[in-house]
């Protein structure tokens, strides 16, 4: 699990170094000398999965922008994902809860059915995690606060691949 994270990190601070999130610039200040190289794709260890075509769900899924919607906690929420623009397997995107109009960026990668996301409330720093797996066309799984201090149950429907409009 270090590695998915130490991945998720990295492409979250490509995704808050590259992107603008639906119209909001994310102001970052780089972090890494100019020197360092650009980030290498994502390698994930295979995970052997009960029937093949289970590999292909998130993958065709998150192959377009996708709108989800549904419960973080008691909070209604609106998760909007897209594919990563230079990862493979990867996604951005964000999210908020109805009633606030604060964006919270998104980044992360899936393997098989499951989807592990870092979010950054400020654009420059994770503030939580979101661990979970995709069943039929539900995300469910629990949310992390960076510190671990706290935990909350999501769940979010697929509300319509974004293409479609």
């Amino acid at each position: 699990m270090p590695t998915v994270i130490h991945t998720a990190s990295r492409l979250l601070a490509a995704l808050l170094m590259t992107i603008s999130v639906c119209g909001m610039a994310v102001a970052a200040t780089p972090t890494i000398a100019p020197e360092v190289p650009p980030l290498p794709p994502p390698q994930l260890a295979v995970k052997p999965a009960a029937n093949p075509a289970e590999l292909q769900s998130a993958a065709k899924l998150f192959s377009q922008p996708v709108l989800l919607r549904g419960t973080l906690g008691e909070r209604r929420i609106q998760m909007r994902l897209q594919p990563h623009a230079e990862f493979e397997g990867s996604v951005q995107g964000e999210y908020f809860a109805f009633g606030q109009s604060q964006k919270i960026a998104l980044a992360g990668e899936y393997q098989g059915d499951d989807l592990m996301m870092e979010e950054s409330v400020n654009g420059t720093n994770v503030s939580g995690q979101w661990n979970g797996s995709l069943i039929g066309n539900t995300y469910r799984g629990n949310w992390f606060a960076e510190d671990e201090s706290s935990s909350v149950p999501f769940a979010l429907t697929v509300s319509e691949p974004i293409g479609k409009r």
